[in-house]
């Protein structure tokens, strides 16, 4: 349109949309969502970068996704940090149940694939939940709790029940490096919860996600124990007259 501008947001730089066929019916088909995305997948990232070329200015939510669209397109591009909502405030860290979790929409390189192995190396004294779309779906795991999608109320009771929110996330993937912006990130900013990423160039490690957990939820500490007295050293009493 004449004298308009034309602007766009990118949630999960360097590319504006990642899979654009995607649909309901075609995301739960695994193979035919690769399928017809995969092979045409240069073709749709030059289609996406000149798209975005005839854009005004592009506004992204984080410094890092900034930088990568900077590298693909010559447009202004602005940094707006993702929203984070004020919330209620949260219970207080040390009167959360010692648990930690994941939470959000589930999909690959997000770290849901890695519950099971987490679990079995997470000391067995911490809890841990997950939470959020798609979750429902999950294979029940012992020793971890699994809500499902949490509104309202609910999501509050959800990030009361842990005490640090782990982001295992993968960058890099069949489709290219994706710098996303975490909305669960932000909501747990929103409730005074603790974060433990870990780097997203190479998959992390269950172990090292582990370790990040066990890290953020330390063991209750226990009180030195009183001195005893001993034979040697009598206790002395209040107000009596030193020994002559």
């Amino acid at each position: 349109m004449t004298g308009s501008l034309t602007t766009a947001t990118v949630h999960d730089a360097p590319r504006p949309v990642w899979w654009p066929l995607r649909t309901t019916g075609l995301a739960s088909r695994r193979w035919l969502h690769h399928g017809v995305h995969l092979p045409m997948n240069d073709a749709w990232r030059q289609y996406e970068r000149q798209v975005l070329q005839r854009c005004d200015g592009i506004f992204s939510l984080t410094q890092a996704g900034a930088d990568a669209l900077r590298e693909q397109v010559d447009v202004r591009c602005v940094v707006i940090p993702h929203f984070v909502p004020e919330r209620p405030e949260a219970v207080a860290l040390e009167r959360r149940p010692r648990a930690v979790g994941l939470f959000g929409y589930i999909y690959g390189g997000k770290g849901f694939e890695k519950i099971q192995e987490i679990r079995t190396l997470l000391p067995a004294d911490i809890g841990l939940v997950v939470a959020g779309r798609g979750t429902e779906s999950l294979s029940p795991i012992h020793g971890v709790r699994i809500l499902g999608p949490v509104d309202g109320p609910k999501e509050a009771d959800f990030w009361n029940s842990i005490r640090c929110l782990l982001l295992p996330y993968t960058a890099s993937g069949r489709y290219g490096e994706m710098l996303s912006a975490s909305g669960a990130a932000a909501r747990a900013h929103s409730f005074q919860t603790p974060v433990a990423a870990t780097p997203a160039q190479q998959p992390p490690p269950a172990a090292e996600i582990a370790a990040s957990a066990a890290e953020a939820v330390p063991a209750p500490s226990i009180p030195a124990a009183a001195p005893q007295p001993t034979a040697s050293s009598p206790p002395s009493r209040a107000g009596a007259s030193p020994s002559r």
